[in-house]
């Protein structure tokens, strides 16, 4: 199960225009949990040098989507909600973050935490998912 959902929803994110835009990479999708990495890119920052809050925002909002589908399959869902901590700005190298369901059902709740390389937080992030 976990293999076969983890490949389908990693060519799903390759095949998606904005995913493939932002260069977001599946590491891991598995039973409610998922890891997805991007690597930052100066079309990605702001005025400032600094990784774009709403490029962490989306990577948030895929690493919890992501692990609602491993845990429930490829079915049709929609973001209902996000809640976003912006914690430490990234300048550089790669971002990663670590999605887990919370709560399965016909309502999905899930949270997520990015990091830099260095294992710093950048971000800690919930979300709620209507399964449609």
């Amino acid at each position: 199960m976990g293999r076969a959902r983890s490949e389908s929803i990693k060519q799903l994110l390759e095949n998606r225009p904005f995913e493939k835009y932002l260069g977001v990479k599946l590491i891991e999708a598995d039973n409610g949990n998922s890891v997805v990495r991007l690597e930052i890119r100066d079309e990605l920052k702001q005025r400032l040098g600094l990784l774009h809050g709403g490029v962490l925002a989306s990577l948030a909002d895929i690493s919890m989507g992501v692990a609602v589908l491993s845990m429930v399959g490829i079915v049709p869902s929609v973001t209902a909600q996000i809640n976003v901590n912006f914690i430490s700005p990234v300048k550089e190298g790669k971002v990663t973050a670590y999605g887990r369901v919370l709560r399965k059902g016909k309502v999905c709740y899930a949270e997520t935490e990015i990091k830099d390389d260095g294992g710093k937080l950048v971000l800690k992030a919930s979300g709620v998912y209507y399964l449609l």
